[in-house]
């Protein structure tokens, strides 16, 4: 299940915001803001979600400090030279880290079998999947609100039901050092595998 993703992160704004405004209508420059459909080497697709509108950005020459590995479907602001076109040549390209960061396997070791780990996934594009949980079925996440807080979504089998739920995960790091996802309302702590 696709879901709509809302980045309000601050620092996020604040750089689409610095970019908009020095690059608005200057040497026939712009912004354009939008979410990454697909990256390959050199180039990157932005789609916006308002219009439809496709941009094909090449890279070559672009700062990509901040493009946080070109995720598909993280939102990406950039700023481009020339006229907007089918493709068009980026100058800077920043995408939210947030959403970056996340992408990937989160767990524990399984007590049942310590060589696999229990948790989620998070993919691109919004997408989750449960690890080895028999009760928990992840569906989708999102990045909430705030730098480093995501939003998981699933479903939960208790006494024969189905429910819902909606669950905050906030970045940090473990007892040892290492990034780690704490889940709200609970001791648990994921550490990326």
């Amino acid at each position: 299940m696709k879901r709509s993703l809302h980045h309000t992160a601050t620092g996020f704004g604040l750089l689409a915001a610095l970019l908009f405004t020095t690059s608005c209508n200057r040497n026939g420059s712009g912004t354009f803001q939008g979410v990454i459909e697909a990256s390959a080497p050199g180039s990157v697709t932005v789609r916006r979600p308002t219009d439809g509108t496709r941009v094909r950005f090449l890279l070559d020459g672009a700062d990509t400090s901040r493009a946080y590995g070109l995720v598909c479907g993280n939102r990406i602001t950039v700023q481009y030279r020339g006229s907007l076109r089918a493709t068009t040549p980026a100058r800077h390209v920043a995408a939210d880290p947030t959403y970056a960061r996340a992408v990937g396997r989160w767990g524990i070791p399984d007590p049942s079998a310590p060589d696999s780990v229990m948790g989620v996934q998070l993919l691109p594009e919004g997408e989750a999947q449960s690890m080895r949980l028999k009760t928990i079925r992840y569906t989708s996440w999102e990045v909430a609100g705030r730098c480093d807080t995501l939003l998981l979504h699933g479903t939960c089998t208790a006494a024969d039901s189905l429910q819902e739920f909606s669950q905050r995960a906030h970045f940090g790091r473990d007892s040892l050092g290492r990034e780690a996802l704490q889940l709200e309302g609970g001791p648990i702590v994921l550490n990326r595998h």
